[in-house]
């Protein structure tokens, strides 16, 4: 009688082998989600101090560029930032982190370092001075160029502005407790509609009245070189 192959486990050790992964793997997912989210405070539903101000440079037009300059009130200690992991209308954790690029942290014109988290890829970790009272943020947002890379949210002729896409938030609280205050820049010429409401324009820039989180993320704007209302 032949010896059993080493390297080709007779059957019911691979079956054995197979169970014994699928008991563990589950209990492995819990562990490492509630270690991810051990890492990150809880959201509170109490208001974020302050507004926080978001401009996004949407006028290259040939790189599909969206350049996002956040100007964030802070307090002194750790800020734990974080880029929208579940978006609307999904059902799995999809947010596009891998198109994030360049992101600095600033305060007073002086560079802060920051680190991701260990456990959860979409979030930054900021420890903030004494004395800071806001921090800039700034990165970019790279759109597909080609449809076989994803969506294409931005052409020479049209875009697709996607605020989930295009901002970090601070976490500690629920979306509908923290305000944004934004303003978009788009190509010179470019008309568009989204369902914010405009405060005021100055060139290609218009700036629109302050709203909570979830609205902006609620809000898309669609622009385009022969857009028409």
């Amino acid at each position: 009688m032949s010896k059993p192959n080493a390297f080709n486990p007779r059957p019911s050790r691979l079956a054995a082998a197979l169970a014994a992964l699928l008991l563990i793997a589950p209990f492995a997912g819990t562990a490492f989600a509630d270690a991810a989210d051990a890492h990150i405070p809880p959201p509170q539903d109490t208001p974020y101090a302050g507004t926080i101000q978001i401009a996004v440079d949407a006028s290259d037009t040939n790189q599909g560029i969206f350049r996002v300059h956040e100007t964030i009130p802070v307090q002194a200690g750790e800020l734990t930032l974080l880029y929208p992991k579940w978006i609307p209308g999904n059902h799995s954790p999809s947010g596009p982190i891998d198109a994030l690029a360049g992101l600095t942290v600033t305060a007073n014109g002086k560079p802060l370092k920051w680190t991701r988290d260990k456990y959860d890829v979409y979030a930054f970790k900021v420890d903030v001075p004494q004395g800071v009272s806001s921090v800039d943020v700034k990165f970019q947002y790279l759109s597909s160029r080609d449809r076989g890379e994803g969506p294409v949210e931005m052409t020479g002729d049209m875009l697709d502005l996607v605020w989930s896409k295009v901002s970090l938030y601070p976490a500690g609280h629920y979306s509908r407790d923290i305000t944004f205050a934004p303003s978009v820049t788009l190509p010179a010429g470019w008309q568009f509609g989204t369902a914010l409401e405009k405060a005021s324009q100055s060139g290609d820039t218009t700036t629109f009245k302050p709203t909570t989180y979830n609205t902006l993320v609620d809000s898309p704007m669609y622009a385009g070189r022969y857009f028409k209302r």
